[in-house]
């Protein structure tokens, strides 16, 4: 018995050291099994934060009208949060997959470069939340409302609801931001192209060229039903369709990610034709969590200055 959960230990250990490799998630393993050392409940965050420290919060945010079960939320509260105070801008963030929201912390450098941030500048910060869009590291419900889950309505009325009553953010979609790696940042446009009037602001790190699991034809099959469904919710699709003269944000590329590299840049393309401001930021590395942590640091600069204007 002993021996079998030995050597189940050492397969899962082998996994994640190989998911690790590819993508850069974790810049120790001390690091990747202690993930939930800094979270904390979000009453207790709410009270350590004070004007130079932020806190980090883990929370559930259920699937109230989805019927989404996602895993625990990360909220982190900038220094000088308050629940009194005059509302905060919000940052809402998606990880990748495989992966989940601590994958922000622990590879993505969220806390280490908001506070970074916080000790130089002034002014309001934004509250990040970071969210679930996936269910388990593996899965794939293709951030739309189908055979596999209602994440459009999770990520668009349950994630911006529990916000609104939770968090002391502005309601206004100019002081709200949507961001993602991988698989969360396809979601993530895909959130600003199906529902404008909840963010104004983006940020695309090394997205998908649409929701996939696979080819177009087994995601339409075993996902959306059929061709209309799936265009309804492919980014590529809307934008060639509406206009969003409303909408800024950065597009993120890795210089050798050869896979994601040039459609994202196709994707900024037709994100200017819809009538978006947006501009692409190229960056040594590939498809990779050290990329990521990198860019939002250069990014975040552009990001709050939008956010506070």
């Amino acid at each position: 018995m002993l021996r079998d959960l030995i050597a189940l230990l050492l397969v899962m250990t082998a996994a994640l050291v190989a998911i690790n490799a590819k993508f850069g998630a974790y810049q120790n393993l001390n690091r990747l099994f202690s993930l939930d050392v800094k979270a904390q409940p979000l009453a207790q965050a709410k009270a350590q934060v004070d004007a130079s420290k932020g806190a980090l919060a883990e929370t559930q945010i259920p699937g109230t009208k989805s019927g989404f079960k996602a895993r625990n939320a990360l909220v982190y509260l900038p220094p000088g949060y308050s629940d009194d105070d005059s509302p905060a801008p919000l940052l809402v963030l998606l990880a990748g997959q495989p992966g989940n929201p601590q994958d922000w912390v622990s590879g993505g450098g969220l806390v280490e470069t908001m506070e970074g941030y916080a000790a130089k500048h002034r002014g309001k910060m934004p509250v990040v939340v970071v969210a679930d869009q996936l269910g388990s590291p593996v899965a794939n419900p293709l951030c739309s409302d189908t055979k596999l889950g209602n994440l459009a309505t999770y990520l668009q009325q349950d994630v911006i609801n529990w916000v609104n009553a939770n968090l002391n953010v502005s309601k206004d979609p100019a002081h709200r931001a949507i961001g993602g790696v991988s698989n969360g940042a396809t979601c993530a446009l895909q959130v600003v192209t199906r529902r404008p009037d909840l963010f104004h602001t983006f940020l695309s790190f090394s997205g998908e060229p649409e929701p996939s699991l696979g080819d177009r034809e087994r995601t339409i099959n075993k996902g959306f039903g059929d061709l209309a469904k799936f265009q309804q919710n492919n980014p590529k699709d809307l934008l060639a369709k509406n206009s969003y003269p409303q909408i800024a944000g950065i597009f993120t590329a890795g210089d050798d990610d050869e896979k994601y590299g040039p459609p994202t840049a196709q994707l900024a393309q037709a994100a200017r034709n819809s009538g978006m401001n947006v501009e692409l930021r190229n960056y040594p590395g590939g498809h990779s969590w050290a990329l990521w942590n990198h860019a939002l640091s250069d990014q975040i600069d552009w990001l709050c200055d939008r956010l506070n204007t």
